[in-house]
């Protein structure tokens, strides 16, 4: 952010910073890093799923399907559905952003179509299943639902969850006298762990516990009144922080970051305006 210098404003971030800010997604959510934090899916336990789903597939239709067009026709009726459905169970373990939504799609067009086509009919000559096949349905959906949620935290992973769980109930329930207590021992622990807040969605909150105990803005936030109000505070933060994302993340073509303001390594803000 501040490679070109200890001064950022928005202009030297809009239409430009948006391909730092992809590649920074891109690298958190790169198969690595998911790794450390989410076990691979188990081949053996994938495949018996993927083998159950289909046995029950074809347990509740093999029969009503039989009787309505015969043996003859059983490879052509349950070629598209089997492959649909596989399409469909491959969306249930893909972690690929996007390649899920498509086999999902593709599966339900390529194979759910041509089924509930050939189901009305066979179904409609043979009612007595259409209970059965509804059960049956019921149990592959349960299924994929289970499988979509197989994948378990490493021990990396669970320890990161639980201290990032922790850390977000200490932000909402910590009270005032303990507050005192850090900020004696370190008088910018409020404005370390702001930007933590921010991720965590409680930077109100957090802001809002801090009134009666810190009295002094900081050197880069200056206010028309010269002393702490959180209140302008509160509403100077967000601004900036509005203004900075829709900045960051602008691209030529896309939308366009809001007006106003900017971000600065270290340097003071002017009057409750929006620099950081």
């Amino acid at each position: 952010l501040f490679e070109v210098g200890d001064t950022v404003t928005e202009k030297d971030l809009k239409y430009k910073f948006h391909t730092t800010v992809s590649a920074i997604s891109k690298s958190i959510s790169s198969k690595t890093n998911k790794n450390k934090i989410i076990e691979p899916m188990p081949v053996g336990k994938v495949a018996t799923v993927f083998l159950l789903t289909i046995a029950s597939f074809l347990i509740i239709t093999l029969r009503p399907m039989l009787e309505y067009y015969g043996s003859g026709e059983l490879v052509f009726v349950f070629l598209f559905p089997i492959i649909g459905l596989c399409a469909v169970l491959l969306a249930s373990i893909s972690s690929a952003k996007g390649v899920d939504l498509f086999l999902y799609i593709w599966g339900f067009l390529f194979g759910g179509v041509a089924f509930i086509g050939m189901a009305i009919d066979a179904y409609g000559y043979t009612p007595f299943y259409i209970p059965y096949a509804i059960f049956g349905f019921v149990c592959m959906v349960v299924v994929n639902f289970f499988l979509r949620t197989l994948p378990r935290r490493t021990a990396y992973g669970a320890r990161l969850y639980g201290e990032i769980k922790g850390f977000r109930r200490f932000l909402q329930y910590a009270e005032k006298p303990k507050l005192e207590e850090l900020v004696n021992e370190n008088p910018s622990y409020f404005y370390d762990v702001l930007p933590y807040t921010y991720v965590l969605g409680l930077s109100s909150k957090w802001i809002k516990k801090f009134e009666g105990i810190l009295s002094e803005p900081p050197d880069w936030y200056h206010s028309s009144s010269g002393t702490m109000s959180f209140v302008a505070f509160s509403h100077f933060m967000n601004s900036t922080m509005n203004t900075g994302m829709s900045a960051m993340s602008s691209s030529p073509g896309g939308g366009s970051g809001g007006g106003g303001g900017g971000f600065s390594g270290g340097g003071g803000g002017g009057g409750g305006g929006s620099s950081w």
